[in-house]
Order: structure tokens, then C-alpha cells, then sequence
């Protein structure tokens, strides 16, 4: 997950949220796409910090998950969601 702190999403040691609720719900299998899927994923959080599902599936549309982890990657922006909003209401 170097790539997303290339792109200034975390510090090390953090993860970003989106890293973090992949690991959980164990949504990266092969490595092919997550790159991608973390950065749209984390984009798609910054502008809409509630997606719904329908906002979620439009954001990754352009996505392909060679292992076909669809359900979990949402489940992910999901969680990622829910964590930042912890996050932006922490004083």
C-alpha cells in the first residue's frame, strides 16, 4: 500500500481509513487493483463522507477486481466511511 502514501493519503506508520477497512474486511486478494480502488475510493470519501451504495458503485465503475472481491471492497467503503466520520466528530 506504498502507492497511497506516495500520494500523501497517510504517514507511516498509519494507514489511511480506506487502507485500513480493505485489511478488514479482507478485500485485497492479488494486489491487482487495490492501488487504484484506494485512491478512487479515498477521492469518493473526500467529497461524499456518506456515500450510499449506489454513489459507491457509480465512484468504482471504472474498477476492475480480477478476484471479483466487489462485495467486500464495498463493505470496505462502508467501514472507511464510518471511520472517518469517527474521525471528523473526534475533538
Amino acid at each position: 500500500m506504498w502507492y497511497a502514501r506516495q500520494k500523501g493519503l497517510a504517514q507511516p506508520p498509519e494507514l489511511h481509513p480506506v487502507q485500513q477497512a480493505l485489511i478488514d474486511e479482507q478485500a485485497v486478494q492479488c494486489g491487482a487493483c487495490y492501488n487504484g480502488m484506494i485512491i478512487k475510493a479515498s477521492e469518493l470519501l473526500s467529497k461524499v463522507p456518506r456515500p450510499n451504495e449506489a454513489q459507491i458503485r457509480s465512484a468504482m465503475s471504472g474498477h476492475l477486481c480480477r478476484c471479483g472481491t466487489y462485495p467486500r471492497i464495498m463493505k470496505a467503503i462502508q467501514r472507511a466511511s464510518e471511520m472517518t466520520a469517527v474521525t471528523r466528530r473526534a475533538p
